[in-house]
């Protein structure tokens, strides 16, 4: 390759890296050193100078406040990154990507479509699947870690609701709950004593099942019986009544 080639081959590679430089960063950082927040981690931030981005990092217990252009002490008044990072305010570090929210597990920013003001849209997994900061995708919560993302275990918990409309009945008194509750069989809370249990499995209702043959699931047993096995169960509760 000739020197002549090669100097061809480093302003095309030169152009590209001040082509994306601006895209990021935009024009007036030409001109002007900008100082921009990450996304997704508080205690870094971007230096945009001469059309080029670099990539900074404050102290230990720091975070970046966009606000004054600085480090500041972490959970301090000044400290604007904690809460705005949940409250849709950041910025996207490229066009099309996907970002983990702060508040939920089961949310993220679609960077690729936002909303007045060049804000990122939340969108959420369907349950009982979460955000995997990872592979950048919705999968099943036994292939996710949250880490200190809060994590929906009931349908409830999530935005979307199974039903939607006013005619819909109140959404847990439809869907049962497991939270707190171990793995295996268990009786359908609120619906105790009658033919209606769950089996859950890590907190969540993987399974809503109904006994067969008039038979009722009893609350202790952790089985389907016979209506007579659970009779002075059953007195006791419609006295209560």
């Amino acid at each position: 390759m000739t020197e002549n080639m090669f100097a061809v081959l480093y302003v095309f590679i030169f152009c590209i890296e001040v082509a994306f430089s601006l895209a990021s960063c935009g024009k007036t950082s030409m001109f002007l050193k900008i100082y921009m927040s990450h996304p997704e981690d508080c205690s870094l931030y971007y230096v945009c100078f001469h059309g080029r981005r670099f990539l900074k990092k404050c102290d230990d217990d720091e975070v970046f406040d966009r606000n004054s252009k600085s480090c500041v002490p972490k959970g301090s008044k000044t400290d604007s990154c904690s809460s705005m990072l949940g409250k849709h305010s950041m910025i996207c570090s490229s066009p099309g990507g996907l970002l983990p929210h702060t508040q939920s597990c089961a949310k993220y920013f679609d960077c690729s479509s936002t909303s007045i003001g060049g804000i990122p849209r939340t969108r959420e997994c369907p349950y009982p699947h979460l955000f995997d900061r990872a592979t950048k995708s919705c999968r099943y919560f036994t292939e996710v870690d949250c880490k200190d993302r809060p994590e929906p275990k009931h349908p409830c918990d999530y935005d979307v609701k199974p039903c939607h409309g006013s005619h819909c009945p109140p959404c847990r008194s439809q869907y049962p709950s497991c939270v707190g509750r171990p793995d295996g069989l268990s009786p359908w809370q609120g619906r105790e004593l009658t033919q209606h249990y769950v089996i859950c499995s890590f907190e969540r209702a993987i399974f809503r099942g109904v006994c067969t043959n008039s038979r009722i699931f009893h609350p202790t047993k952790l089985k389907c019986v016979n209506s007579d096995q659970v009779k002075p169960t059953l007195e006791k509760k419609s006295k209560m009544v």
